[in-house]
């Protein structure tokens, strides 16, 4: 009972985590894409910022997707 319900919750977190990718690549694409077309500099280090935002969210996800993996084995 206590497997099946971490397994549902670790399904919600990676649900969860995959929207939060989507979400900061494209903060990553207007982000620079504005930054170099204003000449920003701000705009382009809030950019790549953001890059560095999706290895982390990535890497979790990856984390939550091996459990998941690792559980129903």
């Amino acid at each position: 009972m206590k497997n099946k319900q971490r397994k549902k919750d670790l399904k919600t977190a990676r649900k969860i985590q995959t929207y939060n990718i989507v979400y900061d690549i494209i903060e990553v694409g207007v982000s620079l894409t504005a930054g170099f077309t204003s000449g920003s500099s701000a705009l382009i280090g809030w950019g790549l910022d953001s890059v560095v935002e999706v290895l982390s969210a990535s890497t979790l996800w990856w984390r939550f997707n091996g459990e998941i993996n690792g559980i129903e084995k």
